[in-house]
């Protein structure tokens, strides 16, 4: 996902994060994302960097808008979309939940994909993506680097707890007589995947933000099993989609079978790929929540994904999924639920 980092033009309306203001986080088509929070009736602010763009509320006829004539924001109960020079840079996008985990990331361009554990959520952790020159220290060498960050104490997302680093190979072969702090996740013959981890906590570790920080960090072994490349299963590193099935009347169907499947959609006119499968045997014959599991690998980050389900009794179809149901890519969810429709 890429988190937007504007430029900082206008030094005025820039503050340090230091509020108490709860952070909204909305995530958005393609991966992208923004946060801000609302400090007054009268304006919000921006994420940009570490510091806050301030953005005064302006009059619309639809929805609310906070504009400082350069960078605008539309919110609209729980969705909104971000303008900058009045092109859209981040669209469709909704509001998540703070205990909402932070979704993977599957990068086509750096070939990463990596897996957060479910502890990391959107209130307590933070990532930005940064490439080229834009990455301290590594700048020259580096294409892309993956910062997720605490959320603590008072200022916003500040604290490193992993850092991703993707290096060609060609400059890696030149940095290995002096090779960067951290351990090498992959190469797939083409780049070299870094991982660097904090070495020390960088609050008390008797306070509440000590005992946070400590409770959200990753050990090697579990970066190592979280991460893995396009086209190469490394260290089989596993996602899921969970669906709640249900159907409208109250009946039980005992012994009925159920099969839930997750497709990619992308393709018009063409049959649809089946990226993973499940059939249940219902025993008590309540509707049940299914999840399927998969290679991360398995799925682009530019193609479309649906779940779908059907109730088959002594052989007869009776129930069907007839509506589409998104996952996975495009802001869709990784949860989600299917209502079955009789026959």
């Amino acid at each position: 996902m890429k988190a937007f980092i504007f430029p900082l033009l206008f030094a005025s309306s820039l503050t340090m994060a230091t509020s108490d203001a709860p952070l909204q986080r909305y995530q958005c088509d393609e991966g992208q994302s923004f946060t801000l929070r609302l400090t007054s009736p009268d304006s919000l602010e921006l994420l940009s960097g570490w510091t806050f763009q301030k953005l005064p509320h302006v009059i619309s006829a639809s929805g609310a808008k906070y504009s400082d004539g350069s960078t605008t924001v539309w919110l609209k109960g729980q969705g909104g979309f971000l303008e900058v020079d009045d092109v859209i840079v981040a669209n469709n996008c909704t509001l998540i939940s703070a205990d909402e985990p932070l979704n993977p990331i599957r990068d086509a361009a750096s070939g990463l994909i990596f897996i957060p554990p479910e502890r990391w959520t959107a209130n307590n952790v933070q990532v930005d993506v940064k490439s080229g020159s834009e990455i301290p220290f590594y700048g020259e060498t580096a294409l892309q680097q993956f910062e997720y960050r605490f959320r603590g104490g008072n200022d916003a997302a500040h604290y490193p707890l992993l850092d991703i680093l993707v290096f060609p190979k060609s400059a890696w072969s030149q940095l290995e007589k002096t090779p960067p702090p951290g351990f090498v996740l992959g190469d797939d013959g083409q780049r070299v995947y870094l991982a660097q981890l904090p070495s020390n906590n960088p609050f008390n570790p008797a306070s509440k933000n000590g005992k946070e920080f400590i409770a959200l960090q990753m050990t090697p072994a579990e970066v190592k099993q979280a991460f893995s490349m396009y086209g190469i299963v490394k260290n089989k590193a596993i996602e899921s989609v969970t669906a709640k099935v249900m159907w409208l009347d109250r009946r039980l169907y005992p012994g009925a079978v159920l099969t839930v499947e997750l497709r990619d959609v992308s393709k018009m006119d063409v049959a649809s790929e089946l990226i993973a499968k499940k059939v249940i045997t219902l025993t008590q014959g309540t509707p049940p929540t299914v999840t399927l599991k998969f290679a991360p690998e398995a799925i682009n980050p530019k193609h479309r994904y649906n779940v779908s389900a059907r109730l088959e009794q002594d052989g007869k179809l009776i129930k069907i999924s007839d509506t589409q149901t998104p996952v996975l890519t495009q802001g869709a969810p990784r949860e989600t639920s299917i209502m079955l429709k009789a026959i």
